[in-house]
């Protein structure tokens, strides 16, 4: 079975910078969640643990398409996600922390698109903030590194 899967946005009416992300399969269009463009960015959606809940992983899956896309920036992800108790959390994550440390799946026997799965554990504002400082500590000492092999070499 061949997947020709796309994302796509359609702007929202009301909402300055704020897009619905679709999904456009071969028969159908599939609403997955919306960007908004404010700030840094912030893709959101909603699941449900009765429906979404990937039980094997205890994760969560998001479209591989949207996480990995160089056409569309973001750098956050909220999930609205409701437990089978009726509670609504909020998932929060940032998109490169996702892309580290996520498991990519398809099942395609079942029609579905490459997704990609965090773990509920994983999920946290604290988590994707240090893993966002790391970067930026790790960026900064590599640049710091060359600096100094430059002045030596000089």
């Amino acid at each position: 079975m061949q997947n020709n899967n796309s994302v796509g946005l359609i702007p929202k009416q009301h909402k300055h910078n704020c897009f619905d992300v679709c999904l456009k399969l071969n028969f159908e269009q599939r609403f997955i969640g919306e960007i908004s463009f404010d700030g840094e960015g912030t893709f959101t959606c909603n699941r449900t643990e009765s429906k979404h809940l990937f039980r094997k992983l205890n994760a969560i899956g998001l479209n591989h398409k949207i996480l990995t896309s160089d056409k569309i920036s973001f750098k956050w992800i909220v999930i609205n996600y409701q437990t089978s108790n009726g509670f609504t959390k909020k998932l929060t994550t940032s998109r490169d922390y996702w892309k580290t440390n996520g498991q990519v799946y398809q099942f395609s026997k079942k029609g579905y698109e490459v997704q990609s799965f965090l773990s509920l554990d994983k999920f946290g504002i604290e988590k994707a903030r240090l893993f966002e400082q790391s970067k930026t500590i790790n960026l900064f000492n590599e640049v710091q590194n060359g600096i100094r092999k430059y002045k030596t070499a000089l």
